[in-house]
């Protein structure tokens, strides 16, 4: 009973975690099997057991093994935001292959969202969208569950089905119009930015000379403040260059986290 079970559970719980590693799908991937019936007493919630050391689990790098309270809130958020496929996961034997990588990949989209919920002064409505995809692919996972399980009752389910999936579609296409207004503002920035410098380009040239002349041989290993903060406007890639001006962390752009 419990491979039988352990097959079906790392078979649907693989394909619902697929849009959690791309980042990219508009709706999650449907589960191709209908998962066992749940083993009633089978496990204790998994935050009552104590940890094993990564170590003794061999998956877990330095450093990326979630503390007993910050797992404690991962369960806290999975139950209130995805109970279906919580419990799914509740009832999954630790021993199956499947079960540290999945418990890594749930983790890993809870710190994401973690790292969205910090930037929602740059980022309103990022956060909020995040949790409810989230909440619509626990939706659509138990709504395809209980056609499998209740036939009769298909075409109720399907049409409630075709409304969850068209609001995924919908918050897909609402992020990704909000990451070009993003980038379209970072342009317009970069753009003024520029010919501004441009306009005093002997300002900035005597600017840069001093400070040549001021640091000598210092200065072949001592990179301008703007590469020092991480290249380019979004943080990524080399930086503007030596006719780049410097400017205050506070005023730079930064690009939306990727779920």
């Amino acid at each position: 009973m419990t491979t039988k079970y352990g097959v079906a559970a790392a078979l649907a719980l693989g394909l619902w975690i697929a849009p959690w590693v791309s980042g990219q799908a508009p709706g999650p991937q449907l589960p191709a099997t209908r998962p066992s019936a749940p083993m009633a007493g089978r496990w204790t919630e998994r935050s009552e057991r104590p940890e094993r050391p990564a170590a003794e689990r061999g998956y877990w790098r330095r450093g990326d093994s979630p503390s007993t309270e910050e797992w404690t809130q991962v369960r806290d958020f999975m139950r209130e935001h995805s109970p279906r496929r919580w419990e799914l996961f509740q009832q999954m034997p630790e021993e199956s292959e499947r079960y540290e990588p999945i418990r890594r990949f749930i983790l890993t989209r809870w710190r994401n969202l973690q790292t969205a919920k910090s930037q929602q002064e740059q980022h309103p409505a990022l956060y909020e969208a995040r949790v409810r995809r989230l909440e619509l692919e626990d939706h659509v996972f138990g709504l395809v569950s209980d056609m499998r399980q209740t036939p009769d009752r298909k075409p109720v389910l399907r049409e409630q089905l075709r409304k969850e999936v068209a609001e995924l579609v919908g918050l897909g296409f609402a992020e990704r119009q909000n990451r070009l207004d993003h980038l379209s503002r970072m342009l317009q920035s970069e753009t003024e930015q520029l010919a501004q410098d441009r306009a005093n380009e002997n300002a900035m040239i005597k600017a840069q000379m001093e400070m040549f002349l001021t640091q000598g041989g210092d200065s072949l290993d001592n990179p301008p403040p703007e590469e020092r903060r991480g290249g380019g406007p979004d943080g990524r890639g080399p930086g503007p260059g030596p006719g780049a001006r410097p400017r205050p962390r506070g005023d730079e752009p930064r690009a939306a986290p990727r779920d």
